[in-house]
């Protein structure tokens, strides 16, 4: 995917010094990180759940107070299906829940 920005922006060089880029068209690919700590077609880890959460500047225990829920009870997920806590939390970092539990869902397209 490729991002089309037109901004003023201060980039900072590899000889220590502030250079500020103006007005100028910069085309930069999105880049997909996600490769390095989650495998394709794989349940994802807890601890990549934890840190896309993290990433989006919120966690479990907050997700359940939002929602007025028992401390802990959004820890299933991990175990055992759970469709709800699932929605919850795909929708918070932004993807399908069949992408974080591809097992959960393989009879569903993502």
């Amino acid at each position: 995917m490729l991002l089309h920005l037109s901004l003023s922006i201060t980039v900072f060089d590899y000889r220590k010094r502030y250079k500020t880029i103006e007005d100028h068209t910069v085309l930069a690919h999105k880049q997909d990180l996600t490769h390095l700590f989650v495998d394709s077609g794989r349940d994802w880890s807890s601890k990549a759940i934890h840190a896309a959460l993290d990433q989006c500047g919120v966690d479990l225990s907050s997700l359940e107070q939002e929602l007025g829920l028992k401390a802990g009870s959004m820890r299933n997920v991990f175990y055992r299906q759970c469709r709800s806590y699932e929605k919850i939390i795909a929708n918070r970092i932004g993807v399908s829940p069949a992408i974080i539990w591809p097992s959960r869902y393989s009879d569903r397209v993502a």
